[in-house]
This record gives C-alpha cells, sequence and structure tokens, in this order.
C-alpha cells in the first residue's frame, strides 16, 4: 500500500498549489517511524572493506 494514499484527497485539494515541499512535508509525518526514510543518506555510510593481498 503506498504510504500517502490516504492522504490524496487533501493532497488534491492543495490543486494547483501543492509544492513538492507540501508532499515532503506530509511523507515526513506518515513515514515518521520509518527507519529508512529517516537514515536514507546514511544507511551503510560506515562500512568499509579492507583488501590484502600477499
Amino acid at each position: 500500500m503506498n504510504t500517502l494514499s490516504g492522504h490524496l484527497p487533501d493532497l488534491e485539494k492543495s490543486g494547483e498549489g501543492l509544492t513538492a515541499e507540501d508532499v515532503e512535508r506530509l511523507a515526513g509525518k506518515a513515514m515518521a517511524d520509518d527507519f529508512y526514510y529517516r537514515n536514507g543518506d546514511e544507511v551503510g555510510s560506515g562500512v568499509s572493506v579492507t583488501l590484502q593481498t600477499e
């Protein structure tokens, strides 16, 4: 199920005045508990690999 599908009536009411920032703000509220949404840019960034050859 699409996370924002329940909010479509509210989004549609905005009509031409709807901005990307409005959708992003609503998505942030709807997905506040989602680990990947909150940490998307940081997930996996602390991983490093070292290869040693002889």
